[in-house]
């Protein structure tokens, strides 16, 4: 009996050592699909704001001044558009449809009157409550939904400058006045949380490491943790891209709009706090239809990318330059003052107006209209700084283009 004392003890040995590993092993694994489900779930989030902000911001003035109107319900209307949230959750149906075991919601305590009926699952009260109690930028968590696992955020969406003047209105007002910063609801996406990574083959191979490791002496199971480390980085890689790719243009690679708009409110934030200034400006090419027209899509996307690699030679490290869309591009300066905003922007212009030599062909019609607006001269908002600035880019189109000025508001 004693002889045997010692292969008993080593068995039990290896057993206990082969089940940590698999166990370590299996909620290693957990967490990196936990860590990948979360920042699919704010990635989702993040891009749904960013489209009712660009929606908002961007559309709904355009076709309000075309004479469109705001409704709730544009269910055969062709002459009006949905609100922003109306559309945004539209989409996020959507994308229910194109997305397997994608579901995006959008509630508030104060709903429309078509969604007036709508009843709200334990998950969606705790979240309005959580945020009406300003706990924290999120919240979220694992059910089982039909056998299979999933992860549901929700994010707040407040109130914005461009939404209240639309909701304090009679027809859609849910309580006396709206200002901008209130709570207004909720946006939820449910996904699904990924399975196993890896099959059962690693998980014997590892109790088998695991059985060396005891033999031989030695602690053979790192090649296997540096393949999780990889495995993990890979995964933190594509995430960062992603997050990359929704926030930058992709025929250019400079940033969009919205991050832009995003960076100079921190920089107005950093102005308020030490009396500083910063500028913004909007540009605009100046013939570049006639380049479309004359010699085709293409060169004309390469002209694109040209015009935004001479506008970011000429940027500082701390700057922020955009394409807001088409032939436009918008320019956030950080911590100057009006004498070096002036001296950027004839930079700007001067190498923007250059000869421009694609596929065999030298244009030499291409030049920019560029409109400024200071903080604090010209505006406190970043929407009021990017309207003051496109004014002052319209004025030098109709009078004569190719140069730059200061906003005279």
């Amino acid at each position: 009996m004693l002889s045997k004392l010692p292969l008993v003890v080593l068995s039990c040995y290896i057993l206990l050592s082969s089940s940590l590993f698999l166990g370590g092993a299996f909620l290693y694994e957990n967490i990196i699909r936990d860590s990948l489900t979360e920042n699919m779930a704010k990635t989702y989030l993040k891009t749904l704001s960013e489209l009712q902000n660009f929606y908002a911001s961007e559309i709904v003035p355009r076709v309000v001044g075309l004479g469109g109107e705001l409704t709730v319900d544009t269910q055969g209307d062709l002459t009006n558009i949905p609100f922003p949230a109306t559309f945004t959750n539209n989409f996020g149906q959507h994308l229910k449809l194109t997305e397997q075991n994608l579901n995006v919601r959008l509630y508030s305590n104060h709903p429309f009157s078509n969604q007036k009926d709508r009843i709200l699952d334990p998950f969606s009260l705790q979240a309005i409550e959580y945020f009406e109690q300003a706990k924290g930028p999120s919240y979220s968590v694992k059910e089982r939904v039909d056998g299979k696992q999933v992860m549901r955020m929700a994010t707040p969406v407040f109130m914005t400058e461009s939404c209240v003047s639309c909701h304090n209105r009679a027809e859609f007002k849910f309580k006396n006045v709206w200002k901008v910063g209130d709570f207004r609801g909720v946006r939820e996406v449910t996904i699904p949380v990924p399975g196993h990574f890896f099959n059962a083959k690693v998980y014997i191979l590892g109790a088998a490491f695991a059985l060396g490791s005891i033999l031989s002496g030695f602690l053979v199971v790192w090649p296997v943790v540096a393949k999780l480390n990889r495995t993990l980085q890979a995964l933190k890689s594509t995430t960062a891209a992603l997050s990359h790719s929704n926030n930058h243009d992709s025929l250019t690679g400079l940033p969009i709009v919205n991050l832009c708009r995003a960076n100079l409110d921190k920089e107005i934030l950093r102005c308020i706090a030490e009396n500083g200034q910063c500028a913004l400006m909007f540009i605009d090419l100046d013939g570049f239809k006639q380049v479309n027209d004359i010699y085709g899509h293409d060169v004309g996307d390469n002209v694109l990318k040209m015009a935004a690699l001479r506008i970011r030679n000429v940027m500082r490290n701390n700057d922020t330059p955009a394409r807001v869309g088409g032939d436009e591009f918008a320019v956030m300066l950080a911590d100057i003052n009006t004498k070096d905003t002036m001296s950027i922007a004839a930079r700007i212009n001067e190498s923007l107006a250059k000869e421009y030599n694609v596929d065999s062909q030298t244009i030499d019609s291409i030049s920019a209209s560029i409109g400024i607006a200071i903080f604090p001269l010209h505006g406190s908002t970043p929407d009021t700084l990017f309207k003051q600035a496109d004014i002052a880019m319209y004025e030098i189109k109709n009078s004569g283009k190719n140069s730059y000025a200061l906003s005279v508001s």
